[in-house]
């Protein structure tokens, strides 16, 4: 959350198919506002964690949970 601004609702319902590692950014289309909904840019501190947090779950099928 703090490496992307983003609210702690819209972090639990990050899923795997709006993250877009090689190109720095995912996408977040569950935003409380319209402006919300938008490519939110990836440091490479949030990028290696989501990165580790997707190796972790490969097997799982539902978002990344």
């Amino acid at each position: 959350m703090l490496e992307t601004g983003m609210r702690a609702e819209e972090v639990c319902r990050i899923r795997r198919e709006n993250v877009h590692l090689h190109q720095g950014y995912l996408f977040n289309p569950f935003g409380k506002t319209k402006a919300a909904r938008c490519k939110v840019p990836l440091t490479e501190k949030a990028a290696g964690l989501l990165a580790r947090h997707l190796e972790k779950v490969k097997g799982i099928d539902s978002g990344l949970q």
